[in-house]
């Protein structure tokens, strides 16, 4: 028996293969002329390591790749502009993925438990990194977000405990609750001065912190605890002319407040 499968060269639209997919079939290769495929098409299919999409191909819905844990990679078109929540979560032995120029946002989940996930490449036409997109992705070290993106959703990068210090873009207004929860690697990071937002949490358990720089000269809104389970020796620098405000607003952690020299 063959291990893979060529899918029904008329169709211009997937819905679920579930049923049709089972423990034998490794490799699937969808036709040409496919333009979308549609939410929780191959959920589930454990069996599957390859995918192959046409470039005629413009949506991925929710759940479209759901609990693939076989699958290793995958190269999304970049005809392709929307993706949904969900659609490569729990894709356990995925390594690599980029994401075509065109989407703008990478919907709640989309990699949640991505555990071998350690490339990404985003999109400079992305604006949301929405909740728990990379939740969980314990092997991801390094990713470059754009300098496009205004919002990182809650719980983005949730436990992602391989991250080392990031990059946030001078786009960004909004960082979400528990948005960097337990990224236990991170020693110190710069907020920019669009930044006019900081969820609960944001920063918990990230117990190795020790630096945080603020350029907002106006203190942008804290949610409570957003530095807890850091380090006692963790300092939050803000601009000089402003250390009274961010006391006054960051009473929480007034006394870890100094001006940046």
């Amino acid at each position: 028996m063959s291990n893979s499968i060529l899918l029904n060269q008329n169709k211009q639209n997937y819905d679920v293969f579930r049923s049709l997919v089972d423990g034998s079939i490794t490799s699937i290769d969808i036709p040409f002329g496919t333009r979308s495929i549609k939410g929780m098409a191959f959920y589930n299919c454990k069996s599957i390591t390859s995918i192959k999409i046409p470039n005629t191909v413009t949506t991925i819905d929710a759940w479209a790749f759901y609990n693939c844990e076989s699958l290793a990679t995958i190269e999304i078109p970049n005809t392709v502009t929307s993706i949904g929540n969900s659609s490569f979560k729990n894709c356990k032995l995925l390594t690599s993925i980029e994401i075509p120029s065109g989407v703008t946002t990478l919907e709640n989940t989309m990699f949640e438990n991505c555990i071998s996930l350690t490339n990404v490449k985003l999109p400079s036409s992305l604006t949301t990194i929405d909740a728990l997109a990379f939740s969980g992705c314990s092997s991801l070290a390094t990713i470059e977000i754009p300098n496009t993106v205004t919002s990182i959703g809650g719980s983005a990068f949730y436990s992602c405990i391989s991250l080392t210090n990031i990059e946030l873009p001078s786009s960004l207004t909004t960082i979400g609750p528990n948005a960097f929860y337990a990224c236990e690697l991170f020693t110190s990071i710069e907020i920019p001065s669009s930044v006019t937002s900081i969820g609960y949490w944001a920063f918990d358990n990230c117990t190795s912190l020790s630096s945080v720089k603020v350029l907002n000269p106006t203190p942008p809104t804290l949610g409570a605890e957003a530095f807890h389970s850091t380090p006692a020796n963790l300092v939050i620098y803000v601009p000089a002319e402003s250390v009274s405000a961010y006391q006054t607003a960051w009473s929480e952690y007034s006394s870890k407040i100094q001006a940046i020299s």
